[in-house]
């Protein structure tokens, strides 16, 4: 059996141990056929993370530059997971708190309630299920009423894929009007399950970055 051709490939590989073994053996390597340096011991991991250069994004561009302008973009200059900062460090601990809150057998509950709803709906494609049930589930916990919920979940779609890089025109067009859909949805749900906790425990923290990223979430 060859080797996984780089670092990425071996995510697929059926077994790409050896070549990590390699890899670990040396703190940092370059990989020609990706152009780019790959950390590999635990302790060249642990020196990027923590070292103040390692952003999330880069600071001359906060949001990706086909989205600046729009509501997806909005959207993503707000999301705990794509941002820096002291006011990022807060909203990310007041919504792992809210989060943390959601007993376990409510969560069991709401997934197998929404798996059985979809196949009773005619959803047996694995693919679909995979999107469908965490994203119906996610959505079901922050409120959002049973009619509502698949067209959540087909308007986080529509979200997640404007944000690929080589999105084009139509999808960003899909992916904007889908992001403000999403927005006003969950307004309405304020008040209702994981978005009251949400609200709750992000008191004093920017509504429009607690809206976006309860639409995190989705995504």
């Amino acid at each position: 059996m060859t080797q996984p051709l780089d670092p990425v490939s071996a995510v697929t590989h059926p077994d790409p141990y050896p070549y990590y073994a390699e890899l670990v053996a040396q703190p940092f390597h370059y990989d020609a056929r990706l152009q780019l340096w790959v950390a590999c011991s635990a302790a060249a991991v642990a020196t990027v993370l923590e070292s103040g250069r390692c952003r999330v994004r880069p600071p001359a561009e906060p949001v990706p530059q086909h989205l600046q302008g729009g509501a997806a973009g909005a959207v993503f200059g707000r999301l705990v997971r794509m941002t820096d900062g002291l006011q990022r460090d807060a909203l990310k601990r007041a919504l792992l708190a809210a989060l943390a809150a959601v007993p376990r057998a409510d969560i069991a509950a709401c997934a197998t309630e929404t798996m059985q709803r979809l196949l009773a709906e005619g959803c047996t494609d694995a693919d679909a299920l995979l999107f469908a049930l965490p994203v119906r589930s996610v959505a079901a916990l922050l409120g959002v009423p049973g009619r509502m919920q698949a067209q959540a979940a087909a308007w986080t779609g529509d979200f997640v894929r404007c944000l690929l890089p080589m999105a084009a025109p139509e999808q960003l067009a899909r992916g904007a009007a889908a992001t403000s859909s999403l927005l006003a949805l969950l307004d309405a749900c304020r008040g209702e399950g994981l978005m009251r906790a949400i609200d709750a425990a992000t008191q004093g923290c920017d509504p429009d970055a607690v809206l976006a990223n309860a639409l995190g979430l989705l995504m």
